[in-house]
């Protein structure tokens, strides 16, 4: 089977050692992780990649697992192969970046649904209570489109979701699009008022 190998890094580069050099370089950890790079990061590679679906992910997390393992070497046992033991924290490095990933989708998740939240508050928070002549002349001064959105929402009481079939939008731009034009209608008496 052919693997793909990443760019080697500059430090772990070093030529001529063998797997029967490894175990003999202890004392040099640098010798030791650039023999363990060069024979395993391109197994290392195809199964990040395998587990995280995005190569570049992948390219990113072989360097953090070799990383690790040069960080960890003096406490490599010796009690299992090379391979299994890189092949280990490989998976549990890839895990945790999937977990990580899911965390923090959950979390976009929670933000974007307690902003469509506020947005939906907004869009429901009635016009401030203004006189007849007020209202006419705001009326006036405001675009078509604020006005028909304004009267489907306040005269004919419609729902957002009747708004938005009516005019062929999706519900969230009409709660926005209601939102600005309150906000502009509000502008306008507060204005008047002063």
């Amino acid at each position: 089977m052919q693997y793909l190998r990443p760019t080697e890094p500059v430090l772990l580069h070093t030529e001529g050692l063998s797997k029967k050099n490894v175990k003999s370089c202890k004392t040099d950890n640098t010798l030791q992780i650039s023999a363990l790079y060069r024979e395993y990061a391109g197994m290392v590679f195809q199964k990040c990649v395998s587990m995280l679906n995005d190569p570049v992910l992948a390219q990113d997390a072989v360097q953090e697992i070799f990383t690790k393992i040069f960080l960890n070497l003096e406490g490599f046992r010796h009690d299992a192969k090379h391979s299994s033991w890189i092949f280990s924290i490989t998976s549990n490095y890839c895990i945790d970046l999937i977990r990580k990933s899911k965390r923090q989708a959950a979390k976009l998740s929670r933000t974007l649904e307690a902003a469509q939240l506020l947005t939906d508050e907004a869009a429901s928070e009635p016009l401030p209570e203004m006189d007849v002549a007020q209202l006419k002349k705001i009326m006036e001064s405001i675009s078509d489109d604020d006005k028909d959105l304004l009267v489907m929402k306040y005269q004919e009481d419609l729902p957002i979701r009747e708004i938005a079939a009516r005019l062929d939008k999706s519900e969230s731009a009409v709660k926005m699009q209601l939102m600005r034009a309150r906000n502009r209608a509000r502008k306008m008496h507060f204005a008047m008022a002063s």
